[in-house]
């Protein structure tokens, strides 16, 4: 079976309907998918969600279960990459290499690890998945194998 690595522009479109959230939920539907995030999206998505969700046009019953769904996905079906100090230091390589965004380049890095650390055991094939134009650019310059949910579908 396929490894995705989601980041948390592709995670988003699980809880929220926008462009790419069809991909998005037929991948996850697939039985036996490897789906890790880094340990940086459940915050990310949880601040996005509540500046989309409950600021100008508040939507709370939407957030509520959103919120609701990231803490089972979290708990039950998300592989968590967690920090470490090689992790970020590769992070800040990215980081000055490719002008990226912290939290970008954290993501790629953790992307990295789960490319490198699922092909020693062959997992299958692995590919990030995002919808931010500046990562995506960047991981194709490193040589992973990137898939944007809006542009795939």
């Amino acid at each position: 079976m396929a490894v995705f690595f989601f980041d948390t522009s592709a995670l988003l479109k699980r809880y929220v309907q926008e462009s790419g959230s069809s991909w998005v939920r037929r991948v996850l539907g697939i039985p036996g998918q490897r789906i890790y995030v880094s340990r940086v999206a459940k915050l990310e998505s949880v601040a996005a969600l509540s500046r989309r969700l409950l600021g100008v046009s508040p939507q709370p019953d939407v957030f509520a279960a959103a919120r609701q769904q990231i803490e089972l996905d979290w708990n039950r079906r998300w592989q968590i990459v967690e920090f470490s100090l090689d992790l970020f230091a590769e992070a800040e390589e990215f980081a000055e290499r490719h002008r990226l965004r912290a939290y970008d380049a954290l993501q790629l890095a953790c992307a990295r690890h789960v490319q490198l650390t699922t092909a020693r055991v062959g997992a299958g094939p692995f590919s990030l998945v995002s919808s931010d134009f500046e990562l995506n650019e960047a991981a194709r310059r490193e040589g992973l194998h990137v898939i944007d949910p809006v542009e795939a579908g």
